[in-house]
Parts: C-alpha cells; structure tokens; sequence
C-alpha cells in the first residue's frame, strides 16, 4: 500500500472512531519523517510488524528528498527502511534496521551512507545503539578474520599446505574468542536490562546457539511481563518448547523416509556406526544453496565417518530432482512435504518432527543417537556457524 493511501485510510478510520477508543489508538500511533541527504526524489520503503505478528510494508515517494510514514504499533518493533524494494535485493549502502515506538521519530540520513543514521525518539534505538558502541571494536575484528577465513577456506580445497591448514585453525580460534565476547556482552546486556525490548530481540535471535538452555530460558524468567508477552517474547516461548522436544542432549527422533535415489533411509540404522548430519534447506533457499560446497568439503574430510541427509522443502518434484542434478550432492535427500510424508512417521513431516522454523538449519547427531549440537537459522551467516560445526565434528570424532 503506498503512504498516501495508508495515511488517508487512517484519517478516515480516527473520524468515525468513539472518543475513548480514539483516545487508545492515537496512543498507539508512530510517525517516522525525515529527509535523505543527496537523493531529492523516488520511493523509500519502510517494512515492520505489528503487535499480532503481522508484517507492514509501507512506501512514500520523496519531496525533495523528505518522507513521511505513519503507522499502529502497540510496542517497539525492528524496522527496515531502504530506497530498494524490498521483495529483491537491496543496496547495503542505502539499506538499514532500526527500532521504531508508538511515537514520533525523525530521521536523519544521508544517500549511500545509510548506516551513519541518526534516530531521534526512539529509546529501543538508543539502547541498541549503546550496545553496539560498546561491541564496535570487537565486531570490526570480527569481519577482517571472517573475510580472511572465506579467503582461506576458498584455497584449501585439494591442499595439503600444513601452514594454511594451520592457519585457518588459527582463525577459526580467534573468530570463536571474538564471537564469544560478542556473546558475553549481549548476555550480560540482556541480564542488566530485563524491562528492554531490546533484550527480548537479541534473545529471541540467540535462541540456544550462544547460550546454554538452562541459561536460556533463566533470563527469559527474568523479563517482565510486558516483555514476555511482546512479539519477540512469543518468540522465545516458541524456541523454549522446541528445545524441550529436541534437547541438546536429548535423544534424536527416528524417521524412515525414501530417498531420491529409492533407497530406504532410517536415521536409526546410523546408531553406533556413523554422526549423521540433518540438513534441512531447500533448492529456493539461496542460504541454503551457498553452504552446499562447505557441506560437500566436510563429507569429503568426513566420509567414513560421517553421514549427511539432506531434509528438502520442495513442492515441485521435477525441480528438486533438476536442482539435484545441478548440485550432484553424493548424500541422501529426501524430499519433504504435506504430500511427501515419511514412511515413519506418518502423521507429519521430518521438518516438523525436528520443530524446524526457519532454514538453513543443522542438526548434528552423535553414534548413541544423541543430539550433539544445532547450527543455522535465517537470523544466522553461515561464516558464523560452519566453523563451530567443523570443530564439533572434529570433537566428536577425536581428530
């Protein structure tokens, strides 16, 4: 819906409104203007989610360069606000996230440099933007070694250089020290700040990778109602149900599924002979696709004793198997839908057997049939997961 549509809609709902329910919703009101330094005309888009859950994506074409948007929000919610469209892909340069209140904001930024943004009337804002102050230098190391570790990992392939193999294990302990101080600063943020929507989204996004469950869900007990019942607090509740179903720890949920080459794949029959990592993705996941060669290099390391079976999302047959073709992973994949149901269990899918929201995702099984670990999600880079499952599997077979 364009701005000007939505704004008149809203005038024409708060006219007809009783007074006190007026008075309720005005409360609830946001305005976020502004004006980008350098860019005088086109659309700007601002995309967010309300209190139920559902996501707004609003546009406003600009007058010499300034915007406006108006909306409902009933608590602070993570925005996006770009000049792309936001259904393609995005200029990172004129792309940024932010918080925005039941309030008025203004923003001010400049075209081509939107990470330089001010954010005026925003507390969440204010408070996230102290945090990542306090993380700016630890970040900054973060992406030279990420960048070096892609550089790296790239050339390894088919090397048996002692030195650049010594190299990366020397950088995959320096990004896990620096990404392990990250972590301590978020969680010590979250304890300190139990009344912050901000900590409620940091958590939310954390889910069990950084922190122990037991960890986990104490600091979600310490937040506040208002914060347990705002939209990222659902969040959490969700993640802790699914932690209490498949436990680190816990025994994995067996499955006996036809692959795509027909034979019969029961994860059971790995118990005691081989790990075996679930990788749930699909051929339209472009995350999922891009950690593909990592996952055939850790296959080629690992064979002998390691097992991936690929978990699919696909609802066309003849594109999974052309996408099979193109990929020519030597690994089991199952195609998983509400018409491509296990042979065991019947009543639902692998996908959901595993309580898996959001892909890619990992979930690493040891020889007693025990989760080992869980890497992944949307909210994720695989820069920051592939080398924590690389070592896990190194770990669990003693390498």
């Amino acid at each position: 819906m364009k701005a000007v549509k939505s704004h008149l809609f809203i005038l024409i709902l708060l006219t007809f409104l009783p007074p006190k329910l007026f008075a309720q919703i005005r409360l609830h009101v946001f305005t976020l203007s502004g004006k980008i330094r350098g860019l005088d005309t086109g659309y700007v888009f601002l995309n967010y989610l309300k209190s139920d859950g559902n996501g707004i994506y609003d546009s406003c074409y600009l007058n010499d360069g300034i915007f406006l948007f108006k909306g409902f929000i009933t608590e602070p919610s993570k925005a996006f606000f770009t000049t792309s469209n936001l259904s393609g892909s995005h200029d990172t340069s004129n792309f940024i996230d932010f918080y925005i209140e039941p309030t008025n904001m203004t923003l001010n930024i400049d075209q081509n440099n939107f990470q330089n943004f001010t954010l005026i009337g925003s507390p969440s804002q204010d408070e996230y933007s102290q945090l990542l102050d306090s993380e700016a230098s630890t970040r900054t190391k973060i992406s030279k070694y990420e960048a070096e570790f892609n550089y790296i990992y790239s050339k390894e392939h088919g090397s048996d250089s002692l030195a650049i193999i010594r190299r990366i294990d020397s950088v995959k302990n320096i990004l896990t020290e620096l990404r392990n101080k990250i972590n301590d600063q978020d969680s010590d943020f979250i304890a300190r700040n139990n009344n912050s929507y901000v900590s409620a989204e940091l958590l939310s996004h954390a889910k069990v990778d950084w922190l122990s469950f037991r960890s986990f869900k104490a600091l979600y007990g310490t937040f506040t109602k208002r914060i347990q019942q705002s939209i990222p607090g659902k969040r959490i509740i969700h993640e802790i149900e699914k932690e209490e179903s498949t436990p680190i720890g816990g025994r994995a949920k067996d499955f006996t599924a036809i692959d795509s080459r027909g034979d019969t794949v029961r994860l059971s029959n790995f118990k005691g002979k081989k790990i075996v990592l679930l990788d749930f993705g699909a051929s339209w996941c472009v995350p999922c696709v891009n950690i593909i060669p990592y996952l055939k290099k850790d296959y080629e390391k690992y064979n002998a004793s390691l097992e991936i079976i690929s978990i699919n999302q696909e609802d066309n047959k003849g594109k999974w198997k052309d996408f099979l073709k193109k990929e020519a992973m030597n690994w089991p994949q199952i195609i998983d839908n509400k018409s491509n149901y296990p042979i065991s269990p019947r009543d639902q899918t692998i996908t959901n057997l595993y309580h898996i929201d959001l892909i890619p995702a990992l979930i690493l099984i040891d020889r007693r049939s025990k989760i080992a670990a869980k890497y992944g999600s949307f909210y994720f880079s695989p820069r920051a997961y592939l080398p924590a499952l690389d070592k896990k599997i190194k770990s669990i077979l003693k390498y």
